[in-house]
């Protein structure tokens, strides 16, 4: 992990924290984090899957990175497939539970989604 950690930081120009345990670094604003997943399934048993988190960032930086991340995932010979994922949380100034639009946040998150969550997929009435 310390060898994928410090390549990763050479690649994207930020600070990158190793952790051997799922969840054990200590998060600031500042440093990504590279740490063992076991979720995921790897394609070879000689592969082992790590999870990247990054610190929060403005949108444009979050492209800018997304960019150097890619590349050097490919460049390195990551691989991503059925067990992995993508995961954004997004902030918004001055948001509280109040002023949420339920309906959007419908729409953002997708109807199966939510029908899924409330038990409701397999009900006709609740498709219509």
């Amino acid at each position: 992990i310390d060898t994928v950690a410090n390549s990763f930081e050479d690649a994207i120009g930020e600070p990158v924290k190793a952790s051997s345990n799922y969840h054990s670094a200590e998060r600031d604003d500042t440093s990504y984090i590279v740490e063992p997943d076991g979720s995921l399934e790897p394609d070879n048993s000689t592969d082992g899957g790590l999870e990247f988190v990054s610190p929060p960032m403005p949108v444009d930086e979050m492209f800018s990175d997304m960019d150097k991340i890619v590349n050097w995932a490919n460049n390195y010979g990551c691989y991503t497939n059925s067990s992995t994922g993508l995961h954004m949380n997004i902030s918004v100034s001055g948001m509280s539970k109040e002023k949420l639009d339920f309906v959007k946040l419908a729409l953002l998150m997708g109807d199966e989604y939510i029908l899924e969550n409330i038990n409701k997929l397999s009900n006709y009435i609740a498709w219509v």
